[in-house]
């Protein structure tokens, strides 16, 4: 007996694979970007912290946010 074609969940299965290949590629990229970068991002370096924007906004607007913070303070001090 021939089964009928499941397109929907043919289709489905296929988004949910590409989806998990684009997150471990961009994993991967995240990963050598950090191999190459992470001592300039920990330095301060505008375009190590431009680079990681690329891959996290959200974390790279927090490090500019306490980066900030600490001059001011220090600044004040």
């Amino acid at each position: 007996m021939v089964q009928p074609l499941d397109v929907g969940n043919a289709l489905a299965q296929g988004t949910e694979q590409r989806q998990a290949r684009l997150d471990i590629e961009r994993q991967n990229a995240l990963q050598g970007f950090m191999a190459q970068n992470a001592g300039a991002l920990m330095a301060g370096d505008q375009n190590a912290l431009a680079g990681y924007a690329q891959y996290d906004p959200q974390a790279a607007f927090g490090m500019q946010e306490s980066r900030q913070r600490t001059a001011l303070a220090t600044k004040q001090a």
